[in-house]
């Protein structure tokens, strides 16, 4: 069989494990969420915030209480063609400075 082409992309994630009260089962939990690397998150009240916020957004009933650790991973993510071809949004195309001129 021969080697399907693949559409690979690198993508560094920033992920931060916190842990969190439950409000529905009052109880603390550890929990982990990924941001991309542009995202700033610091162990203070505005991480706490950022990430109080995710959950939020996330439908989930909790509030971060205490950040545990933060770790940037490299994570190489990957599809065939068709995969890509299927899921992809189509752009529109580049253009160089010459034919903005």
């Amino acid at each position: 069989m021969a080697r399907q082409r693949m559409v690979t992309r690198t993508i560094v994630t920033r992920e931060v494990a916190f842990k969190k009260f439950n409000m529905e089962t009052a109880k603390v939990e550890s929990d982990m969420i990924a941001f991309g690397v542009n995202v700033t998150i610091n162990n203070d009240t505005k991480g706490i915030a950022t990430i109080n916020e995710r959950l939020a957004s996330m439908g989930q009933k909790a509030t971060c209480v205490m950040i545990d650790s933060i770790t940037d991973k490299e994570t190489l993510y990957g599809m065939t063609e068709d995969e890509f071809i299927q899921n992809a949004r189509v752009l529109p195309p580049r253009t160089t400075e010459t034919e903005e001129e």
